[in-house]
């Protein structure tokens, strides 16, 4: 195996939990990379192929996956760390062995073994929904951050197995007394004998001079002149921003020109707490979250100052953000309803609805249904590529369904490829194989008949 921990059996591992799990966990992440430089998948990781070989921990070398989960009664233990992708119906990957890792390893540094689903169900419903993992405080920071993002529900965000065991690899040589471990509890220390009492002598402070004190007083007096002096021209200047909403527009989009989110946000509140508030103003506190990243923030907003007033869907700076949250494929469910109020998107929504992106395609599908423009939407288009794109496999069983009942000639080609994919794969026949045959004879009945 080339110096990887792969093994075909030994020991179990809670039967003796290692002394140091850093050093262990890191074991782990090590045969885990090894195999992924090989080129291969393990796709079987959870406790139960978690061995214990010569003091050391290894992973038990199982047959290559050849589709995306066992049958789920045989093993609930491999099914609570299945990744979320692979609970939809993906083939396994190095992202969803990384999830199923960081989830062992976090038992590993728990020093218990976690608790096993009580049904399939549970397990699915674990697997689909589970929270950032709850890790004690004496893992090391970068290890914790990388574990909960090795266990996100997105593959994208997933570190390599070869990040992780570095890591955990530093993380276990650094010296014993600089970290603690969280299978053992601080050993208290012995309270030290009591010392006899020894009288302090406490130097007599320098006498003041009362022209020293006179000073002090004068420049503090100073200080606090100047501060009441800015506060009051603050205020003044919030004031007249909040009286006309065209210079507090020009101000915040000064601020955020210059990258200063905060200055823009002490704007809005003077403005606020002298009579700012409003639709404009919510408009720009959208525009300041967007800029700082808050999008789930932004899209809250803007949905709010446009339903107060829709004639702020003409604003360059909302419009220009809601399409890139449109095209970077934002999943809230209030871009939809942000896009579907600004006028003259027509075109560009309906070139949206062919990206080959699930996100971007239906947020465009929903709007201009929204907006009554179904007439530009391609229905027949949008269901074919979430027949051949969609992470979900109760989407593409559906695309398939809908496909069949369209029956559209033009799209035997992708039904053709949709075919395909799923007579090469077990587990994609599962899911859209019968579909898809059905569409496709539907389909070719349909195009005898137009002939």
């Amino acid at each position: 195996m080339g110096g990887t921990l792969l093994s075909h059996g030994a020991g179990p591992l809670w039967t003796e939990p290692p002394v140091d799990p850093l050093a262990a966990a890191a074991e782990l992440a090590a045969a885990l990379a090894a195999l992924h430089r090989e080129g291969r998948v393990h796709g079987r990781i959870h406790r139960g192929n978690v061995l214990r070989e010569g003091g050391r921990l290894a992973l038990r070398e199982v047959p290559a996956p050849t589709g995306t989960l066992p049958a789920p009664e045989a093993d609930l233990d491999a099914l609570a760390c299945a990744a979320p992708e692979l609970l939809r119906g993906r083939g396994a990957t190095r992202a969803s062995d990384v999830h199923a890792l960081a989830l062992v390893v976090a038992e590993l540094l728990a020093g218990r073994p976690r608790e096993t689903p009580a049904s399939v169900e549970e397990a699915v419903h674990a697997g689909l929904h589970r929270p950032a993992l709850a890790l004690g405080a004496a893992v090391p920071p970068r290890v914790a951050r990388l574990l909960r993002r090795a266990s996100s529900r997105r593959a994208r965000w997933r570190p390599s197995a070869a990040a992780l065991a570095r890591a955990l690899g530093e993380a276990s040589r650094r010296p014993q007394g600089a970290r603690s471990s969280p299978l053992l509890a601080p050993q208290a220390r012995a309270p030290e004998p009591a010392r006899p009492a020894r009288p302090v002598e406490v130097p007599a402070p320098a006498p003041r001079t009362w022209g020293a004190l006179a000073l002090r007083r004068l420049a503090t007096r100073r200080r606090a002149l100047a501060a009441a002096a800015a506060v009051a021209l603050v205020a003044g200047g919030a004031l007249a921003l909040a009286r006309r909403p065209g210079a507090l527009e020009r101000a915040v989009a000064a601020r955020l020109e210059a990258r200063d989110l905060d200055g823009a946000r002490r704007l809005l509140r003077e403005a606020e707490r002298r009579g700012g508030a409003g639709p404009v103003a919510e408009k720009l506190r959208g525009d300041v979250a967007c800029a700082g990243r808050a999008y789930g923030e932004c899209l809250r907003r803007y949905e709010a100052a446009l339903a107060a007033r829709p004639a702020l869907g003409r604003d360059p700076r909302l419009r220009e953000n809601a399409l890139a949250l449109a095209a970077r494929g934002d999943d809230r469910r209030a871009l939809a309803a942000v896009l579907a109020r600004l006028p003259g998107l027509d075109d560009a929504l309906a070139e949206l609805t062919r990206s080959p992106r699930y996100w971007p395609r239906w947020n465009a599908v929903r709007a201009l249904e929204a907006r009554g423009a179904r007439d530009r939407i391609d229905f027949a288009r949008v269901y074919a590529l979430d027949l051949l794109h969609a992470g979900s496999c109760d989407t593409r069983r559906a695309a398939a369904e809908r496909l069949a009942a369209l029956r559209e000639p033009r799209l035997l080609p992708e039904l053709t490829r949709a075919q395909a994919a799923a007579r090469a794969s077990w587990s994609e026949w599962r899911c859209t194989g019968p579909a898809v045959e059905e569409a496709l004879r539907a389909t070719r009945q349909a195009r005898v008949a137009v002939r």
